[in-house]
């Protein structure tokens, strides 16, 4: 559970949010905390700052999908110009799609690369825990 220590030190590591209500925060440190398990990390520090790179990156995605939300009950992908006539000419227009080029992650790994607070997170990950080898 996010505390208001919790809180001011997330400000501070990430003044960008300064803006952001203490609720967001708050239960975006405690998204992450559903995801992650202190004793599994050797480096408590890291951890901790971890855990404030996955709250931060969870953040982004709320802030990103509180931008896309519906306008007049149609989501904003149906707001973009699908097709342009020109006489017996047409122009068509499609969304563009996050190419998956990372082949070699767990389901939902890529999503991390959406926001640089997800790549400081693996890498942090990347550094403390030890994938499973089979030898």
């Amino acid at each position: 559970m996010a505390s208001a220590t919790d809180i001011g030190v997330f400000r501070s590591r990430f003044p960008e949010f300064s803006t952001v209500a203490d609720a967001d925060v708050s239960t975006n440190l405690n998204t992450a905390d559903v995801f992650l398990d202190a004793t599994m990390w050797p480096s408590q520090p890291d951890f901790a700052l971890a855990r404030m790179f996955l709250g931060a990156h969870f953040l982004i995605l709320q802030q990103q999908e509180i931008a896309n939300a519906t306008v007049d009950g149609t989501g904003l992908s149906d707001l973009f110009v699908r097709q342009i006539r020109f006489g017996e000419r047409a122009i068509g227009f499609a969304q563009r799609k996050v190419p998956n080029a990372a082949q070699d992650v767990a389901p939902g790994e890529d999503q991390f690369d959406a926001t640089y607070y997800g790549e400081y997170f693996i890498l942090l990950r990347h550094r403390n825990l030890m994938g499973v080898s089979i030898v």
